[in-house]
């Protein structure tokens, strides 16, 4: 029966997959003309960065793996491999020097396995919420808590505070998160079914769960979602749905929630109130590029989004929230990347990408 189910399976993705390339090709995007041009070094790591926050105008703190996500690690896996642990690693702005970052009282045992990250600001002390695939039922799908503690005003390592552990509907599928408050979380995914673990693999589980993800892609079906974590409690938002949800990000002043619809080319704003918990719909934003991850600069008031047009290139997109959510452009690289994460500063952009080893720094 199985066996069937294959067969079929594949002829259904060959159909997709001529249907995603005939939409394709009437849809590809040049990079956006009359940019400036920038000059941009390379700085390497050994690890991939698929996301970063800004903790002052001179520190960004980066999340290091093996792999982006669970498509890639299940690309490779097999019963027997060992997964060599992740890291969140200091990139300094001045000195253009990493510095890996020891997690202190992080769980041993405890795959460790980033993927997206914020930065949470309380009673004057730095928190960095990131997200873990743990790979196993027992661990499962995780938001990890750590305090950055400064020594003579430098930073000197991470302190693991506390986990909060997801559903298992959530295994291996979030993406990219927003902190409201210590327990309060938007949070999008970006898999249509949850990944498996690796103590429930089996060859057709394995195939079922590419396919799954690859018709989704295909086909734009639009099922994942942005999620609303509150006090133990999980809801789905309404009118968030589309075939990659990713990046999220939030702005105090104004109540907005915005996720990032990587294939759909938008951002979708929501307004969220803390008192009644009501999440409303407000308006989508326009890129016409691919999105990943979002960050909001509350100094500047501008939504930073990392674009891509069609895996070939990739850059920044600033959208100034208080100039009517006008959109500036402010660098465009064409070195066969895509971005990730990207911020601006200092008149320096500073992007990661999920399929190179470095950081790229470019400006006049």
């Amino acid at each position: 029966m199985n066996h069937l189910y294959v067969i079929f399976a594949i002829i259904i993705l060959v159909i997709a997959y001529m249907y995603y390339n005939i939409r394709t090709l009437y849809s590809n995007i040049d990079p956006p003309k009359g940019l400036p041009k920038l000059e941009c070094e390379k700085f390497n790591y050994n690890r991939l960065m698929e996301d970063f926050v800004k903790v002052d105008d001179t520190t960004l703190i980066a999340c290091g793996a093996e792999f982006i996500d669970f498509y890639q690690y299940y690309s490779i896996y097999n019963p027997g491999y060992i997964f060599k642990k992740g890291d969140l690693v200091l990139f300094d702005i001045k000195t253009k020097k990493f510095k890996n970052l020891e997690l202190k009282n992080f769980p041993e045992n405890l795959i460790f396995f980033p993927h997206g990250m914020e930065l949470f600001i309380k009673n004057n002390k730095k928190y960095i919420y990131v997200i873990n695939h743990a790979l196993n039922i027992k661990d499962g799908e995780r938001f990890e808590i750590f305090e950055i503690i400064y020594n003579q005003e430098i930073i000197s390592h991470l302190n693991y505070i506390r986990s909060i552990k997801l559903p298992k509907e959530f295994m291996g599928s979030t993406n990219a998160l927003a902190v409201i408050d210590e327990n309060d979380i938007f949070f999008s995914t970006s898999f249509p079914e949850p990944p498996l673990a690796v103590d429930e693999v089996t060859p057709f589980k394995k195939f079922k769960y590419f396919f799954i993800y690859k018709l989704n892609y295909y086909l734009d079906l639009k099922w994942t979602y942005l999620y609303h974590y509150k006090d133990g409690k999980f809801t789905r938002i309404e009118k968030s749905n589309s075939a990659c949800d990713n990046g999220v990000a939030y702005d105090e002043k104004t109540g907005y929630v915005f996720v990032a619809q990587t294939y759909e080319k938008k951002i979708v704003v929501f307004k969220y109130d803390k008192i009644s918990k009501n999440v409303i719909y407000e308006r989508d934003i326009y890129l016409g590029y691919k999105i990943d991850n979002l960050i909001f600069d509350k100094e500047s008031r501008i939504l930073n989004a990392a674009i891509s047009g069609n895996d070939f290139y990739g850059g920044l997109a600033e959208i100034h929230l208080d100039n009517n959510f006008n959109i500036n452009y402010p660098f465009y690289d064409i070195i066969n990347m895509t971005s990730a994460s990207a911020i601006q500063i200092d008149k320096k952009v500073y992007i990661v990408s999920p399929i190179k080893k470095y950081f790229l720094v470019c400006g006049k």
